[in-house]
């Protein structure tokens, strides 16, 4: 988003509106399956701890369909909001090296 409208960004600085909230919620990408032709939106968040939680999306994110790409020095890991919700999380010993999810035709490694 900051990078689609930059000057809208700017504006925002210190604004603590409904609008200006919402716009910086909004994930970083919008990916299509080639095959089903889906639209999902992927969030990329980078975490020194190797951890994310529901908590860290927001338990009343407002993007249901959404992928989250959790990067650190170690991993690269995905998770999406429907699995946050049901209780899972991302945590530092997880066996998973690189998750990558089928419904964006790509593959799932664990």
């Amino acid at each position: 988003m900051e990078n689609t409208i930059p000057c809208v960004m700017n504006l925002l600085k210190g604004v603590r509106s409904d609008v200006a909230i919402n716009i910086r919620r909004m994930p970083d990408f919008v990916v299509q399956n080639p095959k089903t032709y889906e639209v999902s939106f992927v969030e990329v968040k980078f975490r020194k701890s190797e951890s994310f939680k529901l908590k860290d999306a927001g338990e009343d994110y407002p993007y249901e369909n959404c992928f989250f790409i959790v990067v650190s020095k170690k991993h690269i890991k995905c998770i999406t909001y429907q699995e946050l919700k049901a209780g899972k999380e991302i945590v530092p010993n997880q066996e998973i090296i690189l998750v990558i999810e089928k419904n964006l035709n790509w593959i799932r490694i664990q």
